[in-house]
């Protein structure tokens, strides 16, 4: 009798469910989620990773301007090292949406889900480019472990890949639905929550305020099953995280969005520098 293989089964019935699932409401999202609803320990965190970005010039001399444009992560902020994140996405009874007040970056040579980093060198602006992921910052590597993120959409809509694609708002409320996803969460290494307990499922880089909605279908245990899954539905709410922005700060604070005013420019561990800026008798307080 051939051995029966648990990791083939799982994505033999993902892709099932994924079958039946690709033309009706929360497309993508398992409809067999026991986990229960309370999900209190998630959140979403919000990392700030370059700002006031400037010009960039690329290796054929055309220059692409980010000058006042911020570029930052979005995490699933998640309750324990195991915990998996399977998907992100929604329908119109639990709509998604990543929103900003101007615009979306957008690559020419970007992409909808993470960025090849072969090309950052001789085109760093795609670096900044918006996407869309689960774990990853660029391309999956197959020796750590890691899965490609996966998109089914709404052809109707088509919110990911010509909506937000084009700098415009990501927006899922139709009534097929939409979303991103790894089918074997237990396989990809990228799913898992790890020491940090986070997950980052954006890179969005705006000159605006970002706003929205975020449905997550997450496993609890490291167990992609049934009686694990349960499905947060949490706001990005910048005003939720105030600290100090600048990162010329003593005490910059990825994670805050907006500044509250407690930058240090005066008590960072090495000094040796400080004493070559004019203004540091200005910022810093005469010790007699």
């Amino acid at each position: 009798m051939p051995k029966f293989n648990l990791s083939v089964f799982r994505v033999l019935t993902a892709a099932i469910a994924l079958f039946a699932t690709a033309n009706s409401s929360m497309a993508q999202l398992s409809s067999n989620c026991q986990g229960g609803n309370d999900y209190s320990g998630f959140s979403i965190t919000i990392d700030t990773v370059a700002t006031n970005i400037g010009p960039i010039t690329d290796l054929t001399g055309a220059e692409t301007d980010l000058t006042g444009y911020n570029t930052y992560h979005l995490y699933l902020q998640c309750e324990a090292e195991n915990d998996l994140l399977g998907a992100v996405g929604g329908d119109i009874n639990a709509p998604v949406s990543i929103t900003t007040t101007t615009d979306f970056y957008q690559a020419e040579l970007g992409a909808t889900s993470e960025p090849n980093a072969g090309l950052f060198f001789a085109y760093p602006q795609v670096q900044f480019d918006s996407y869309v992921t689960i774990g990853l910052v660029t391309a999956a590597d197959n020796n750590l472990g890691e899965s490609p993120t996966q998109i089914v959409e709404d052809s109707g809509v088509m919110p990911i890949s010509i909506g937000f694609e084009n700098g415009g708002d990501l927006i899922i409320d139709s009534p097929t639905g939409s979303s991103w996803y790894i089918a074997d969460a237990e396989a990809a290494s990228n799913c898992a929550a790890g020491s940090d307990l986070k997950i980052l499922f954006a890179q969005v880089t705006t000159d605006g305020d970002i706003d929205g909605d975020i449905q997550f279908q997450v496993y609890r245990n490291g167990l992609q099953s049934a009686e694990n899954c349960l499905r947060p539905y949490i706001s990005v709410n910048p005003l939720n995280q105030a600290g100090c922005t600048d990162v010329a700060a003593c005490n910059f604070d990825p994670s805050a969005f907006v500044d509250d005013g407690s930058c240090d420019f005066c008590s960072c561990a090495d000094t040796s520098q400080v004493s070559t800026v004019s203004l540091a008798a200005i910022l810093c307080p005469t010790i007699s």
